[in-house]
């Protein structure tokens, strides 16, 4: 009998809550009477699983089960396997050796070097590309700055004319008051 047992606590694929599943342990058994049998085991705690949970269980048993007879269904039976028992004579008479396999060695090493420049070549032009994009987007964050510091420095003479402006302001509406008294 094997077990099958999660080293992690699970959570129900389809519970309402997130509560961990306590007693997912599978069973499956295959007997020497070629019949699968696969059991799930129940919650611990005795709570009903509600009808989705179950729908989800029957279909993960099902598809078990089908996995496993199809397992058992195409594996070779050794016990129906024609054995024929043959003479060391016979076995050197029909072994052939095997055909010495030629290949060009220039053309391996060609195909390698060649694959290391490219590889190579194709590293380069992207470090390339990549310091291209670097120093246009440093240009851009540069013209974005001096634009902040444009505007910045027209708020400040805008500031200074305004404050320039009051105090002058100020110091005829004094005057005009000094002269009414």
């Amino acid at each position: 009998m094997a077990l099958l047992q999660p080293t992690k606590p699970r959570l129900h694929p389809f519970a309402s809550t997130s509560a961990p599943c306590r007693g997912c342990v599978r069973s499956l058994r295959l007997p020497s009477s070629g019949r699968c049998e696969i059991r799930a085991a129940s919650s611990r705690d005795g709570k009903e699983q509600g009808p989705a949970s179950t729908f989800g269980r029957a279909l993960r048993i099902a598809a078990a089960g089908v996995l496993a007879s199809g397992l058992v269904w195409m594996s070779p039976d050794v016990a129906h396997a024609e054995m024929q028992v043959v003479s060391a004579a016979q076995v050197t008479q029909m072994a052939k050796p095997l055909p010495k396999q030629s290949f060009d060695k220039g053309r391996v090493w060609t195909v390698f070097i060649g694959s290391a420049v490219t590889l190579f070549g194709a590293t380069v032009l992207e470090m390339e590309e990549r310091e291209k994009k670097e120093a246009e987007v440093l240009a851009l964050r540069q013209k974005e700055f001096d634009q902040q510091q444009r505007s910045a420095a027209a708020v400040e003479e805008g500031l200074k004319a305004a404050k320039a402006k009051n105090f002058v302001d100020s110091m005829a509406s004094r005057r005009d008051a000094v002269k009414q008294q």
